[in-house]
């Protein structure tokens, strides 16, 4: 049976531990084994938060001239570290439900009228589905649960306006061939907006590559931004003139 001295070689000679003192430890002595959503904070983001309280501080209602432009600046940085994105493409704002919110929403109004049906897997994210259901209620659209996002892929045809589907089932942990479920969704001429909250820091992501149009997710989990951090919505540049905030 494995020992504690197994477990501290075994952790003494992990490629990443000397990340380790990159976070702030906590004084509880449990077993910690959250490191998403409220995982340890980095300690350089305790600075960077007084440094901007600082700011404010001073600058008051003129520190919008510098701060107003912050939300695409992150999101460049964001887009190349993370997201296969190429610059100009990625907006750092609001939260997933609101990106999604908006961009299911501009997606239907450029929509011809025979196309009404929005499409998600029973087994996707509870809020994302809600937000669907919410939509088509509100807009007079049908709303399609399939068993699995395999069958969403499938129930795309020339009714379907939007699907959603996560890169990464939050439940299951399931990987998503997203280049390959995108082409399908897009030769049925549907749109598909993928959820990155589960995927975005913890797997290789290429969205411009893949043909991505339309993403969304937090930066709350995988990405240490802690919790109230803001979301981020990605458009492809080539998609940005035929939609409508």
């Amino acid at each position: 049976m494995p020992q504690r001295d197994d477990a501290v070689a075994l952790d003494q000679a992990d490629a990443l531990a000397s990340f380790r003192g990159e976070f702030i430890s906590s004084a509880s002595p449990a077993i910690y084994a959250d490191g998403n959503s409220l995982g340890p904070p980095p300690v350089a983001a305790v600075g960077r938060l007084e440094a901007l309280v600082a700011e404010w501080a001073n600058d008051l209602t003129g520190g919008w001239q510098r701060w107003v432009d912050l939300p695409l600046q992150v999101g460049d940085r964001l887009g190349a570290a993370c997201l296969g994105a190429g610059a100009g493409q990625v907006v750092v704002c609001d939260s997933t439900s609101v990106n999604l919110f908006k961009a299911v929403n501009a997606t239907i109004d450029g929509c011809d009228a025979s196309r009404h049906q929005l499409i998600v897997a029973a087994d996707e994210f509870p809020t994302d589905r809600y937000m669907l259901q919410s939509i088509a209620s509100q807009r007079e659209l049908t709303y399609v649960m399939a068993q699995s996002a395999d069958e969403v892929v499938a129930a795309c045809g020339p009714s379907t306006a939007v699907a959603v589907l996560s890169a990464v089932n939050y439940r299951s942990g399931e990987l998503f061939d997203v280049a390959t479920v995108t082409e399908r969704v897009h030769a049925a001429g549907a749109e598909i907006v993928w959820d990155l909250s589960h995927a975005v820091g913890v797997v290789p992501l290429d969205l411009d590559a893949w043909g991505v149009r339309l993403a969304v997710g937090c930066t709350y989990k995988y990405l240490n931004g802690g919790p109230g951090a803001p979301a981020f919505v990605y458009v492809a540049r080539a998609h940005q003139a035929r939609l409508q905030q």
